[in-house]
């Protein structure tokens, strides 16, 4: 090896110490020496491997940066939200106690319509509360530090239904559901809204709701179907959306954000939810998981 070849070798060395990589493939290759070829190629392939380490540890810090600024943006938009709702209710809860303090110390005063005006003041002070409280649950959903556990379904339906209030011409048929990775209180609000809907939007004598899944090599599908009036193919879709509410006459308590609040705890384990129905005798609501999720079918 001679001198020139030992000097284009350091000089290299150098540029690599200063992450400066100028050596080529086609500086190897168009070589003569072949020691010098030899050592030249092993300089390359360090060269490529400190650049790839180099872009790595590039991507790393600014993958931390993103995920801290992340941090602190949920961290601020959850102390806002708590802030709006705290101060949002407090004078919503001052109006409707005006109301019943009026309702009751001039009630010989007010006439039947006004006294009816006052109860509509104080029902669209709670419906407005209980938006306030939706529009919190929703912006919750992701953010959580709640631990993923693993949750049974079939015992998370069976407690919401206890929870809710329905006639005893109403039946709930709950078959097999598995046990899968996840977050409790998420589960918890996608079955306390979905069988919610079922009981105030049934238009039957008797009202029926079943609940259960099926699981092949790749999907977990969980249905809750029940016998109500349907929803029309144009409709489908919309449900999801916030704060959009079909039929106020079936439940005018409605906010508009249960769904919506569903489809993105469904849509933040990686699954989908869709409607089934021919909009005149029914509605399935389907929620399709990838069936990794799944701890157990038992």
């Amino acid at each position: 090896m001679n001198s020139n070849s030992t000097e284009k070798i350091l000089s290299y060395l150098v540029d690599i110490n200063s992450q400066k990589y100028s050596l080529t493939e086609d500086d190897v290759l168009n070589e003569t020496d072949p020691n010098t070829q030899l050592i030249l190629a092993g300089i390359l392939n360090l060269s490529d491997e400190l650049q790839y380490l180099e872009e790595e540890k590039k991507k790393s810090l600014e993958g931390l940066v993103e995920r801290k600024k992340l941090e602190r943006a949920n961290r601020e938009l959850n102390d806002f939200a708590y802030l709006v709702s705290h101060d949002l209710k407090s004078p919503l809860r001052g109006i409707a106690n005006i109301a019943q303090w009026m309702h009751d110390d001039y009630h010989d005063k007010i006439d039947k319509e006004g006294k009816g005006f006052l109860n509509l003041m104080v029902e669209k002070v709670k419906k407005l509360e209980r938006l306030i409280e939706d529009i919190l649950d929703y912006s919750k959903v992701g953010r959580r530090e709640d631990k993923i556990v693993d949750v049974n379904l079939k015992s998370i339906v069976e407690t919401v239904i206890v929870s809710l209030s329905f006639s005893d011409k109403f039946s709930f048929e709950v078959l097999d559901l598995p046990t899968v990775s996840g977050i409790e209180t998420e589960w918890h609000q996608v079955f306390s809204n979905l069988l919610s809907n079922a009981i105030n939007y049934n238009d039957k004598e008797y009202g029926e709701v079943i609940i259960e899944s099926k699981l092949d090599e790749e999907r977990l599908f969980i249905t809750v179907c029940d016998n109500g009036p349907g929803i029309p193919a144009k409709h489908q879709k919309k449900v999801f959306e916030i704060f959009r509410t079909l039929n106020v006459d079936y439940n005018p308590d409605s906010t508009g954000v249960g769904l919506s609040t569903v489809k993105k705890i469904i849509e933040l384990n990686d699954g989908d939810i869709y409607v089934k129905s021919d909009g005149v005798s029914g509605t399935c609501f389907m929620i399709e998981l990838h069936s990794s999720i799944v701890i157990d079918t038992a």
